[in-house]
C-alpha cells in the first residue's frame, strides 16, 4: 500500500474580538470604540476628535461634579430632550442602523430612554451613541479645524441658549 500525503484543506482563521466591558471602560476609549465602528461601519467620518472636544466642553468628559446629576441635560455629552427626541426620530428613519448597533452592541438604541444617559451602567456608551447619531444628521461635514468645530458646536449643538463660548470649546 501507497501512502499518499494529504495537504490540508484551507481554511479561514476566524479572530474573535473579546467582549468589551463598557461598563468599565474610560469615556475616551468607548469615544474611539464608538468612532472608528461608526467610521468604518457607515462609512462616515471618524469623529473621534469632535467627540472628545465636545464631551470636554460639556461635562469635562464626565468628570464636573454635576455631570450626572442634572434635570434636562444628560450624559457626558450633555444632550437634552429635543436632542434625545431628534436622535431617536432619526434612529427610527434609519432602521438599517439600530440593527447594526443592535448586532455590535447587544441592544436597541430606540430603547434607551432619556434618564438612561445619567442612570444605566451602560451611560457611557449611551451617551456616546446618541451623540454620533446626532453628529450624523448633520449635513455638514466635521470641520477641520479646532475653531471651526468650536463654531459648529455653538450653533448646532450648544446654540444661543446655552452658556457656553465659542472661546470656552
Amino acid at each position: 500500500d501507497q501512502i499518499l500525503e494529504q495537504t490540508p484543506a484551507p481554511y479561514t482563521q476566524v479572530v474573535i474580538e473579546p467582549k468589551k466591558n463598557y461598563e468599565t471602560m474610560s469615556i475616551p476609549e468607548i469615544i474611539d470604540d464608538v468612532a472608528s465602528w461608526y467610521a468604518t461601519e457607515f462609512g462616515v467620518q471618524d469623529a473621534e476628535t469632535f467627540m472628545t472636544e465636545m464631551g470636554n466642553t460639556e461635562s469635562g468628559l464626565g468628570t464636573n461634579k454635576s455631570t450626572y446629576n442634572k434635570t434636562y441635560d444628560k450624559g457626558w455629552p450633555q444632550i437634552n430632550i429635543v436632542g434625545y427626541n431628534f436622535v431617536q426620530k432619526k434612529l427610527r428613519e434609519h432602521p438599517e442602523r439600530v440593527k447594526a448597533i443592535q448586532k455590535k452592541y447587544g441592544f436597541n438604541p430606540l430603547n434607551i430612554k432619556h434618564e438612561d444617559l445619567n442612570n444605566n451602567q451602560l451611560r457611557d456608551l449611551y451617551s456616546a451613541i446618541y451623540q454620533r447619531e446626532y453628529l450624523m444628521a448633520s449635513p455638514d461635514k466635521i470641520p477641520e479645524t479646532k475653531e471651526a468645530r468650536a463654531k459648529w458646536w455653538k450653533k448646532h449643538y450648544n446654540s444661543n441658549k446655552g452658556d457656553g463660548t465659542i472661546e470656552q470649546y
